[in-house]
């Protein structure tokens, strides 16, 4: 659910957070960069174990009480190792990963949307009780993040599996959420794939969802999901939009909508448990139909397919990487779709998704898109690694507009800070011949960790 571009062309500034966070890292490193260590240094000495608390502690039947009891057994233990054991950096990289993620109460940091600033909060995981029966299991977070901007959001999550049925070792999983974001100032440039970035105007976005989905494997590798949701939106357009754009120009500018959405999925993996090296990959194709109650003439379906492919070598070569993703909206006989509903291209989505970087964010904006990219990604000197990559998209009002010919694109490098086996920050360096040099900053904790079963909060 999920600045002024030439005529101020300014590097972005990255957000302090992430350059503070990078440096304490870079400083934590020194000690294991400055030599070569023994092959047995990251071992305890044999009786080190009795000198740190057990991780593992008594069960509670009040899953809030016994989330907070893991969550402080975690820490302790997490502290403990990284005052007495040796090879101090693994201790300190697991002692952030507690603090961040798992059971329990943690700060959160990152965005809230691309343009809204940096942005904290807290968040509230309470995790799988797996020591239940598998028909009692059930896994929460709540969150509530603001930025520095005004820009602010809060969810909640609550997942559970269904016991009943099992295929590849996971079982069916139900998930509810609830979420609402005030996004006070968002750029909006017009519609089309030639539009100008001196036809920059703001506007503001309440986003409000609430939803059910189930998620069921099926062999081969394939899952099934549908998902009902009910979505509330109120733009909020100033008299400046206004007098440059219209209903034509920018539908729905004046008006809330509320929706009810049905939508289906169907997903593949290869191989289906996922690899660390080798060939993979995975495919998605989901149809959602936006049926408007509230509002006027908004009712429109939706087509959205994604293919990934990679390519892992050892991990002295890196990975190479090829994603795809295409859009199609059909807006039913006399309705349109909101453009704040239409998918955009350049710098990052309003579900920060970074595609064509050498342009802002949220550049380009039709009721179609289709967008490539492919990278090469490796690691430099943990945690810390590098990603080359190379753009290509276009947005239109028609499918038919969506073929190769007049494709925009972009190449770029980026620095990833990984932690907890993902990237939770990313400085990018984005390039394209039409907008030139622009620098993007971008993180989420949330993005890393998670709990059990793949519940990674909220947002």
């Amino acid at each position: 659910m999920r600045r002024d571009a030439r005529r101020d062309r300014k590097p972005r500034r990255v957000p302090p957070w992430i350059t503070g966070v990078l440096a304490v890292w870079a400083i934590a490193c020194l000690p294991s960069w400055g030599g070569a260590q023994a092959p047995d240094a990251a071992l305890p000495p044999p009786d080190a174990s009795i000198l740190c608390p057990p991780r593992s502690v008594p069960s509670s039947p009040d899953p809030l009480l016994r989330s907070l009891i893991g969550e402080w057994a975690l820490l302790k233990q997490d502290w403990c190792k990284l005052v007495r054991w040796e090879d101090t950096w693994p201790r300190l990289q697991n002692l952030a990963v507690d603090v961040f993620t798992g059971p329990g109460v943690h700060p959160t940091a990152g965005i809230v949307v691309p343009e809204g600033g940096v942005a904290a909060g807290l968040a509230l995981n309470v995790d799988w009780n797996t020591q239940a029966p598998a028909y009692q299991r059930f896994a929460t977070s709540v969150e509530g993040r603001g930025s520095e901007d005004g820009f602010w959001e809060i969810g909640a999550k609550l997942q559970t599996l269904l016991a009943g049925y099992s295929e590849r070792g996971k079982s069916p999983q139900v998930t509810l959420i609830a979420t609402h974001l005030d996004l006070p100032r968002l750029p909006y440039y017009g519609l089309g794939n030639e539009t100008s970035a001196g036809a920059r105007k703001l506007y503001g976005l309440r986003d409000s969802a609430l939803g059910a989905g189930i998620d069921v494997p099926v062999p081969f590798g394939f899952a099934l999901a549908g998902e009902l949701a009910g979505l509330w939106f109120a733009p909020d357009v100033s008299t400046s939009f206004g007098s440059v754009y219209n209903e034509t120009t920018a539908p729905g500018l004046h008006t809330r909508t509320a929706y009810v959405r049905p939508r289906v999925s169907v997903v593949w993996s290869y191989p289906d448990r996922g690899v660390l090296y080798g060939l993979s990959s995975s495919a998605v194709v989901s149809y959602g139909f936006y049926e408007a109650l509230a509002g006027g003439d908004f009712s429109f379906g939706r087509v959205e397919a994604r293919w990934n492919v990679g390519l892992g070598l050892e991990p002295r070569f890196g990975a190479f990487r090829f994603a795809s993703r295409v859009v199609l909206s059909d807006p039913q006989a006399h309705n349109s779709v909101p453009f704040y509903l239409q998918p955009t291209l350049g710098g990052a989505d309003i579900n920060d998704e970074n595609v064509l970087r050498g342009y802002s964010n949220y550049r380009f904006r039709d009721r179609n898109l289709v967008a490539y990219e492919i990278s090469y990604e490796r690691k430099i000197v943990d945690p810390f690694g590098i990603r080359i990559f190379g753009e290509l998209g276009k947005v239109g009002p028609n499918p038919s507009d969506l073929g190769f010919d007049r494709l925009k694109s972009s190449v770029g490098a980026s620095i990833t800070f990984r932690l907890g086996g993902a990237t939770v920050a990313e400085i990018s360096l984005g390039w394209s011949e039409a907008e030139g040099l622009h620098v993007y900053g971008t993180g989420n904790t949330n993005n890393f960790g998670g709990l059990t079963a793949g519940l990674r909060g909220v947002f």
